[in-house]
């Protein structure tokens, strides 16, 4: 069976394309490469798809990630690595989102290079999916060691939360008690824009009604017998930031209703008040139940499932 060893290079400094194209030609591959993003969209799609692309950051034309986001749209599965003289941790979380697990500072050395190609071309080949950068990366910048793990399906979890960590979509975490569900929305929250501003957990399961809808929207002074003052809620403390409702599969409908109606427009009013409140928060939750088949059993409501 012959392997496919093929290099599709895009850089449009021809002294880079020279150097990549000796070191991968010297170790058996078959290398192409063009000079902008516009040459790569037709290479790639024109000839079939390449084992491996290998992407400058800055292009003349487009952004490396970008172009990567192209060729994604056109079905082009190929693993990627992209190089760059300005490495952050921002552009290594958008490349992972794109499944280009690993990540070059120029300049590097061939056997750099060459370590990160048979790597790539080696998840490709066993289907290990998609790691490298964000688990060092996250483990550097906010110390999350537990993202260090082998489990595939981990890895893919914090891959999709590369995806979506820069969106404003709501964001619904299911799995067992244990499984890091907390941790993953941490990632999330540090990934995105808000990551300087304030991550807020709550859990849902631990409060009785009243005490959560007071935790979660605040009173004001007199709205019960020990209300001696007015109170702001979690959502108003998280405005800027992350909101984290743990166990939500734990919540009555009656706060369903509640959490129902602050999720549409992100707006609520204190217990005892008449003013509405409107917050900027993301909202992410997480529960260790089958929503779905709670849904079915009428211990969910349905919009609000579909809502998160």
């Amino acid at each position: 069976m012959t392997e496919n060893r093929s290099v599709l290079i895009v850089d449009d400094d021809p002294q880079i394309r020279g150097s990549i194209e000796r070191m991968l030609g010297a170790s058996g591959h078959c290398v192409q490469s063009v000079a902008d993003g516009a040459s790569a969209l037709a290479t790639a799609t024109a000839d079939g798809q390449p084992a491996l692309l290998i992407l400058d950051r800055m292009l003349p034309d487009t952004d490396g990630v970008e172009l990567l986001e192209h060729l994604r749209a056109r079905g082009v599965r190929s693993p990627a690595i992209i190089i760059t003289a300005h490495p952050t941790l921002d552009t290594a979380i958008e490349a992972l989102g794109m499944q280009a697990p690993h990540y070059l500072r120029k300049p590097f050395r061939a056997e750099e290079l060459l370590a990160a190609v048979e790597a790539a071309l080696g998840k490709a080949r066993h289907g290990s999916g998609e790691a490298g950068y964000l688990w060092e990366a996250l483990r550097e910048r906010h110390g999350f060691d537990h993202v260090m793990s082998r489990n595939a399906a981990v890895q893919r979890a914090y891959a999709a939360a590369a995806r979506v960590a820069r969106t404003p979509a709501p964001v619904l975490i299911e799995g067992a008690t244990g499984t890091g569900k907390d941790f993953l929305a941490r990632a999330i929250h540090y990934m995105s824009d808000r990551a300087e501003r304030l991550f807020v957990p709550v859990n849902c399961g631990s409060l009785p009604d009243q005490l959560l809808t007071s935790e979660l929207f605040g009173h004001e002074k007199g709205a019960f017998t020990s209300a001696t003052q007015s109170k702001k809620g979690i959502c108003e403390v998280a405005d800027g930031g992350t909101l984290f409702l743990d166990e939500i599969g734990e919540m009555s409908m009656e706060s369903q209703v509640k959490l129902l109606r602050f999720t549409q427009d992100l707006s609520f009013t204190r217990l005892g008040g008449t003013k509405p409140i409107e917050v900027d928060v993301r909202l992410i939750c997480a529960t260790n139940q089958d929503l779905q088949a709670a849904v079915r059993e009428g211990r969910f409501r349905e919009d609000l499932y579909y809502r998160l």
